[in-house]
């Protein structure tokens, strides 16, 4: 893992101290750089001293970016803006946090998402967001609101016997918010045991204590919500957290399901603010 903390160290006084270089190899690299004008790093590459890899590293520690190795055991491998922000899916994820902060972020902090079916991907949408939105230096909380068939737990391998549940119910406090310290800015309540309540649970005034709580002390929170097809807990998060991001699918949401959903986000007191069609 790399720090998350901005250096003003050379890349090669941090290769030094990560072990990866020794004060020579930085001396022959110096040499060969000076010779050619080539980057420092181009000359280690060139020089079979470091790969691509180790320099996409220090270049992330250098500029505050989170990098993780593909092979890292915190994340579940899906997790690309952690493990492949070159990745075209990262890229896009990015561009939907520019976007979310230019059209409601600006002014507000919750954003709910949510499926208009199943199995579409909305969980795997939310989880690298957040990731995207911590790495933007946002102090950023993922709240899995799907207490039916959670998976934040699953995709940042997080233990779920506290959670959002027991917080409604009043079985636990704020430390059931996991605070990931190997990733900077970015905190994770998972849904918790899984009650046989959940609309009753959400609709609770408690609820709308914990939206207004979270708001004032996060930059951005994100509702990890269950299908609006199969429940109605959406609905009740869209009454309180009021910006809906919907995700559909291509080749399998129909036009007409949309448009009821839509309907009913802006009967609940929501407003639609974006919508992701997944390709996968």
């Amino acid at each position: 893992m790399i720090s998350t903390h901005l250096k003003s160290d050379s890349i090669g006084e941090i290769l030094v101290k990560s072990g990866k270089l020794s004060p020579d190899d930085v001396t022959q690299i110096t040499e060969e750089q000076r010779q050619s004008g080539m980057l420092f790093g181009d000359c280690a590459v060139k020089l079979g001293l470091l790969t691509q890899t180790d320099i996409e590293q220090v270049l992330s520690e250098q500029f505050e970016f989170s990098y993780f190795d593909k092979n890292s055991d915190k994340f579940h491998k899906t997790l690309l803006a952690a493990l492949k922000p070159d990745h075209p899916f990262s890229e896009r994820i990015r561009l939907l946090r520019v976007q979310l902060s230019l059209r409601w972020l600006n002014q507000n902090h919750s954003i709910a998402i949510f499926g208009d079916d199943a199995g579409i991907g909305t969980s795997l949408n939310c989880a690298n967001l957040a990731v995207s939105f911590a790495q933007f230096g946002q102090k950023t909380l993922l709240v899995d609101a799907n207490m039916r068939k959670p998976r934040q737990h699953s995709l940042f391998k997080l233990p779920n016997t506290l959670g959002l549940s027991q917080l409604l119910a009043a079985r636990s406090d704020f430390n059931a918010i996991h605070n990931l310290s190997y990733l900077s800015n970015l905190s994770v309540l998972t849904s918790g045991p899984l009650p046989p309540n959940p609309v009753e649970l959400l609709g609770r005034p408690e609820m709308s204590k914990l939206v207004t709580h979270l708001d004032s002390n996060y930059d951005v929170v994100i509702y990890d919500c269950p299908s609006v097809k199969e429940h109605s807990d959406g609905f009740i998060l869209t009454s309180l957290i009021k910006g809906v991001v919907i995700t559909s699918k291509r080749h399998h949401s129909k036009l007409s399901n949309f448009a009821q959903i839509v309907e009913k986000v802006d009967l609940s007191g929501g407003k639609l603010i974006g919508a992701i069609i997944n390709g996968f």
